[in-house]
């Protein structure tokens, strides 16, 4: 499951070393918690079934990803098992991989690198439930 947040970084392969370092730095928590969590979903379920799609859904919510956001990507992911003959839920990890990338870069344009305010402090607004 580091394949998706490889992806991420890979993203801000342009930014400087120390850019790279505090963004790795501040997903790591994150990055463990929901690798661990998917981890431990595919090893309870070897098989793709309903259960698991809901507890997939769960721990998306969790991860504060958006409602309907969760419920089109799982409804992308369920259409790809369907058509792709889908069984063994390990072969589901690069498919959730992937269609995460899809969704975080929207089919825009990714911006690689954080615009720092030489006149003063720079904002760097997250957003979250928590």
């Amino acid at each position: 499951m580091m394949g998706l947040f490889d992806k991420f970084k890979n993203i801000f392969t342009k930014s400087t070393k120390e850019e790279i370092e505090t963004y790795d730095k501040g997903l790591s928590k994150t990055r463990k918690e929901f690798t661990n969590k998917i981890g431990l979903l595919n090893r309870k379920y070897k098989k793709v079934s309903k259960e698991y799609f809901d507890e997939l859904e769960e721990i998306l919510i969790m991860a504060d990803i958006g409602v309907n956001t969760v419920m089109e990507f799982i409804d992308k992911l369920k259409y790809r098992v369907k058509h792709e003959n889908i069984v063994d839920s390990d072969d589901l990890k690069e498919i959730i991989i992937d269609e995460m990338f899809i969704i975080y870069v929207n089919n825009e344009i990714v911006v690689n690198k954080i615009n720092y305010n030489q006149n003063g402090p720079t904002v760097i607004l997250f957003v979250g439930v928590n």
